[in-house]
């Protein structure tokens, strides 16, 4: 659990850390983001990568994402999905959607042994294999959470960028400001210990060393 949080915090320093405008940089994450909720397994990247290249954003962003859904978080995505569009077309979900998703379920688990490339096309050949009854709602409830989820994950990262790039210039100002203020600051040169008992004593004035007058 601590190495998934360190990789969460890792992966988000690389988003707010990218090169460009904080709104390319929210529109990459955003489509990365979009893509990532839907039941697309397997050309996922591609489409998270054109994606981010039609709205402009940053194509490298884009993939961080998809890296969130994986054969461990996908089987309970789908299935919310499922039963939010399943929700919204029918009032209840399809008798059968609970076999199928099972079966979904247990194709990945066979297939993680194989390797993440192995599991990922297993999960989407038995999504393909979904009635219209179960995959029309699925579709629709991915469309939706997909939707919201690439106008939050849009909003956050431009407030986060910004956030961090005044942080950043706010440190950089102090920094300067405290180095120009040493710069301009009179340095007084103290001469060494030998050089000073080197010197003699200057002799009294003159005016100092006459004798005063006699009294009359």
């Amino acid at each position: 659990m601590r190495r998934l949080l360190v990789s969460i915090r890792l992966a988000w320093r690389k988003v707010l850390s990218q090169p460009g405008s904080s709104q390319a940089i929210a529109r990459g994450f955003a489509a990365g983001a979009f893509i990532a909720m839907t039941p697309t397994l397997g050309i996922q990247i591609v489409l998270a990568f054109f994606t981010a290249w039609a709205v402009r954003g940053n194509r490298v962003v884009a993939l961080i994402p998809i890296w969130a859904t994986n054969p461990v978080t996908m089987p309970p995505l789908l299935w919310f999905e499922y039963v939010l569009g399943s929700r919204i077309i029918y009032g209840r979900e399809h008798p059968s959607a609970s076999v199928i998703f099972e079966q979904v379920r247990l194709a990945i688990q066979d297939a993680r042994g194989q390797g993440w490339f192995h599991s990922t096309m297993d999960a989407a050949g038995a999504i393909l294999e979904m009635s219209w009854s179960v995959l029309g709602p699925l579709l629709l409830g991915s469309l939706i959470v997909s939707a919201v989820t690439g106008v939050v994950a849009y909003y956050v990262t431009v407030y986060a960028v910004e956030k961090l790039r005044a942080r950043r210039k706010h440190r950089l100002r102090d920094l300067l400001r405290k180095l120009l203020k040493k710069e301009t600051q009179p340095t007084s040169v103290e001469r060494p210990p030998a050089e000073k008992a080197s010197e003699t004593p200057k002799p009294p004035s003159e005016e100092h060393s006459q004798p005063p007058p006699k009294a009359p």
